[in-house]
């Protein structure tokens, strides 16, 4: 969010989707929710996060590009141990 009011944003400014929490089900079991939140789709925004990185190149340098590199970073960091909880529970 700080990051976000830095860069003149507020919170709900922007549309937002619900396919992570809405690719499961209450009724489906523990470990297809983990094979397909934590393991796939958590994966996938590992594999997004470092193409979005790289798209970060062409931002103006400056304060605003450093914070979204920063959130991006705090991003990809948290999706590799949602991988690795994943993995660690599924194996």
């Amino acid at each position: 969010l700080d990051a976000l009011e830095s860069m003149g944003g507020v919170w709900g400014q922007f549309p937002t989707h619900l396919q992570l929490w809405n690719s499961v089900t209450p009724d489906e079991d523990l470990i297809d929710r983990i094979i397909i939140v934590h393991l796939y789709l958590e994966g996938s925004g590992l594999d997004a996060g470092v193409q979005f990185s790289r798209r970060l190149i062409g931002l103006p340098d400056g304060k605003a590009k450093m914070k979204v590199q920063e959130v991006v970073q705090t991003i990809l960091t948290e999706e590799v141990g949602h991988v690795q909880f994943g993995t660690q529970w599924f194996t």
